[in-house]
């Protein structure tokens, strides 16, 4: 399994990508270069961004690419509402993909916000941003007696990964 696959809103953003694929299937022909591949683009680059950033050296450059998904999924936002108001995109339909699209921005921007409120350590020093807790509750449960929370490497390059408690974090 990939890392990115243990992320909750890369899972997210897989769902809607799908679903845009499966849903753009039925639009018309001479919709292919248009709305059809706009929607296409945008689903499959918000998760893209998320699974590339994962790759990436650190929470700072993560962010950047979670940032760019989160503009991507506003694309799509935005294509989706001009196809329902054109009438190639059935009522129902657009509001199956406005759920899946809620629930992939907001795990989207949950990430993007968490990875600034706790300080976390690495082999390679320390590191201003942080990992999101949902992606802590993954790691390893094995603890370090001078660590306030252990974890197994979260990101490839990152051979050691572990986070400890700023003195404004409640115990």
């Amino acid at each position: 399994m990939a890392i990115y696959e243990r992320i909750k809103a890369w899972e997210r953003c897989h769902q809607l990508c799908v679903a845009v694929y499966t849903v753009t299937d039925s639009w018309p022909a001479a919709e292919r270069f248009g709305l059809t591949s706009q929607a296409r683009r945008a689903a499959h680059s918000a998760a893209a961004n998320i699974a590339e950033g994962c790759a990436k050296k650190g929470a700072r450059e993560f962010r950047r690419y979670l940032d760019i998904s989160l503009g991507s999924l506003s694309e799509l936002s935005y294509t989706l509402l001009l196809a329902k108001d054109l009438r190639v995109l059935p009522e129902g339909e657009w509001q199956r993909l406005d759920e899946l699209h809620r629930k992939a921005g907001g795990m989207t921007w949950l990430l993007y916000k968490s990875l600034r409120e706790k300080r976390v350590v690495t082999s390679q020093g320390p590191w201003l941003d942080t990992v999101p807790p949902s992606i802590l509750s993954l790691l390893s449960p094995s603890r370090p007696s001078h660590l306030a929370r252990p974890s197994r490497p979260l990101f490839p390059v990152l051979p050691v990964l572990t986070t400890f408690q700023t003195p404004e974090d409640p115990p």
